[in-house]
């Protein structure tokens, strides 16, 4: 008998092993909370009438944060994140996306919490930016 479960994309060979993305979720809660002082809202939802949530947000800045894993890459769930981040900007959100990956780097994690940081205060810094983007995962 075939099971119906779908198939999910397998890290590649020699790259970083993923933890499951509710452990990678709440090791960036903590980060940001000893960043910032304070906790975002986990599993955050935001468009109750659709039963969207956010992994991550600070809802009275209308802050969302979005882990992606690799269950981000099926064609279906792609299609869907799309539709839920569009919703979500038309209505006045900013989404942030970041790799599982680099959420699982520590030394990624602290440059991800330093620019969820400068978002919520009004700040820019795209030197920094760019070095989230290029650096090396370790």
């Amino acid at each position: 008998m075939k099971s119906s479960k779908k198939s999910v994309p397998s890290s590649p060979k020699g790259k970083l092993d993923v933890p499951p993305k509710e452990h990678i979720g709440v090791t960036l809660r903590n980060d940001l909370h000893a960043a910032l002082g304070f906790y975002p809202e986990r599993e955050y939802t935001f468009a109750p009438d659709r039963k969207w949530r956010f992994d991550l947000a600070f809802p009275s800045q209308k802050l969302a944060i979005e882990i992606a894993g690799r269950y981000h890459l099926l064609h279906k769930r792609f299609r869907q994140d799309c539709e839920r981040n569009n919703y979500a900007t038309i209505h006045g959100w900013r989404v942030l996306i970041f790799p599982a990956s680099c959420v699982v780097a520590k030394s990624r994690r602290k440059l991800i919490c330093e620019q969820i940081s400068r978002v919520l205060c009004g700040a820019s810094d795209p030197e920094l930016d760019a070095e989230i983007l290029t650096q090396p995962v370790r």
